[in-house]
């Protein structure tokens, strides 16, 4: 079974984007500004229900951060130098950055679309949860929500697919060497690593932001809810780069064994 340690990669992914953080805040910028105004936008148009019409507002910050997880691990794990243009690039590495950027935004459109359709039905318009009948859970559907759970364990691997793309690894042989079930622990391990500290922090400011705010009819302000959805968006990037860099040392040393 291929695996890695997911402790270690992800320790690393965080000193990697520490080391280069200054670097990476120069490269970071304008994808920074980009989904702090996708948020504004679905603040003002109040989406945050609606994730299929969030998945297209959303989609040329999906198209900036992409690149800049795809341009930052190309480059980090190649051992080039972070400062340079990214007029710069080698032609081949220009070529797997853009192929990664493609697959990372039709991933984040898939999660979107799924997100939507699986909320429809127990979601209000007004972000509500629908009264369900509870009824006595039959066998078949313990079997449904079971294969539903295997799958989804086993499709985590998916996620991470710009990831080899970005690196210049093929996608069949990826899954070649990932084939085995037991590879998506090592994954999700090593996403939790990264993901974990980040959400704890992220929750405990959001909570004392809200407070600070007065609250209308049961429901937090616009002011409110955009400068903790700001803050989401930032932590977010800083997730994703962390994670990124971290599943691509995994994802090395798995091609490497």
């Amino acid at each position: 079974m291929a695996g890695f340690d997911f402790v270690e990669a992800g320790m690393r992914g965080y000193a990697t984007v520490w080391e280069n953080r200054q670097a990476i805040a120069r490269h970071a910028a304008m994808p920074v500004l980009i989904k702090i105004g996708s948020v504004a936008a679905i603040t003002y148009f109040d989406l945050w229900t609606n994730f299929l019409r969030q998945g297209l507002v959303f989609l040329p910050a999906y198209f900036a951060e992409g690149f800049l997880a795809a341009y930052v691990l190309r480059t980090l794990l190649s051992g080039e130098n972070l400062m340079r243009d990214v007029r710069e690039i080698a032609p081949t590495a220009a070529r797997d950055i853009a192929a990664a950027t493609i697959v990372y935004v039709l991933i984040k459109l898939v999660m979107s679309v799924a997100a939507g359709m699986a909320l429809q039905g127990i979601i209000t318009p007004e972000g509500e949860m629908k009264a369900v009948e509870s009824a006595a859970p039959s066998l078949q559907a313990f079997l449904f929500g079971m294969a539903v759970i295997v799958f989804v364990i086993w499709a985590f691997r998916l996620l991470w697919l710009y990831v080899p793309v970005a690196l210049g690894i093929s996608v069949r042989r990826f899954m070649s060497k990932t084939r085995a079930y037991g590879t998506s622990f090592y994954m999700i391990g090593c996403w939790l690593v990264c993901f974990v500290p980040f959400y704890i922090v992220l929750l405990f400011i959001g909570e004392m932001l809200y407070g600070l705010f007065p609250v209308t009819d049961g429901k937090p302000s616009s002011a409110a809810i955009l400068l903790v959805g700001s803050m989401q968006a930032v932590f977010e990037l800083v997730t994703i780069l962390i994670a990124s860099v971290g599943m691509a040392y995994g994802v090395k040393e798995i091609m490497e064994d």
